[in-house]
């Protein structure tokens, strides 16, 4: 029988960080875009580290 608990961690378990990693981030990089990966970018509300997946950067052009 499944508990509540179970369907909580099947809800979270999408994959989208295999997609992330195989799919869009060569493409940013392809792109010239700089990605930093699980970069720290501030506190939480309510206390605790706050990170992001990716941030991606592009260099400005100069002309």
């Amino acid at each position: 029988m499944a508990t509540e608990s179970d369907s909580i961690k099947k809800s979270r378990d999408t994959g989208t960080g295999r997609i992330l990693e195989a799919m869009i981030i060569p493409a940013l990089t392809g792109g010239g875009y700089t990605c930093l990966i699980q970069h720290h970018v501030g506190e939480r509300f309510g206390g605790g580290k706050h990170f992001v997946d990716v941030v991606a950067e592009k260099a400005e052009k100069n002309t």
